[in-house]
């Protein structure tokens, strides 16, 4: 018996752009990283809202494409029930053992800092771009745009492809300069 799920409002930071809106690609056991790491080239979202800049009027679309190299961030949004069904899923499947490390991150003009996973198989979590997926989850981040206060998520999927520099970090957070 297939059980449907629900759509996941998802964020997406592009180059020049912010994306929020729905996608029905997250299946029974599929989360937002697998589908972004899945080898199709567009992701989809429904009832999107486009921002090009702070104070723009935001546009309005019923789906909307987005090529996924464009992507620079991706914030799923769950609800309880999704994080409850996530949560039943990891406790019947398990998880994968992983190392972790306070890292920074530079997507321009995105700068994010959190903990870094990959697989303990990968060896020492160093600042090297192979050690991850093409999308991979930072947990506990901060993900910091300019002029405007640092968003405090519990995850935030980076590209990549489109990272410009990584830091192991101490474990404090850098803090704004008055």
């Amino acid at each position: 018996m297939s059980e449907s799920r629900p759509p996941l409002l998802v964020e997406v930071y592009l180059h020049g752009g912010h994306v929020s809106g729905v996608t029905r690609q997250v299946e029974q056991r599929k989360r937002l990283v697998d589908v972004l790491n899945a080898p199709d080239t567009l992701f989809e979202l429904e009832s999107a809202k486009l921002t090009i800049a702070a104070g723009d009027e935001p546009r309005y679309f019923p789906i909307m494409a987005i090529d996924k190299g464009a992507i620079l961030a991706a914030i799923p949004h769950e609800t309880r029930e999704q994080m409850r069904h996530r949560a039943l899923l990891n406790t019947a499947i398990g998880r994968s053992m992983t190392r972790q490390a306070q890292m920074g991150f530079l997507l321009p003009p995105l700068y994010v800092e959190g903990t870094a996973h990959v697989s303990a198989g990968a060896g020492k979590l160093r600042p090297n771009p192979a050690v991850f997926a093409r999308f991979f989850p930072i947990t506990g981040a901060a993900l910091y745009l300019p002029d405007v206060d640092p968003l405090e998520l519990s995850v935030v999927l980076l590209n990549r492809d489109n990272l410009a520099s990584i830091s192991l970090l101490s474990d404090t957070r850098i803090s704004r300069v008055a």
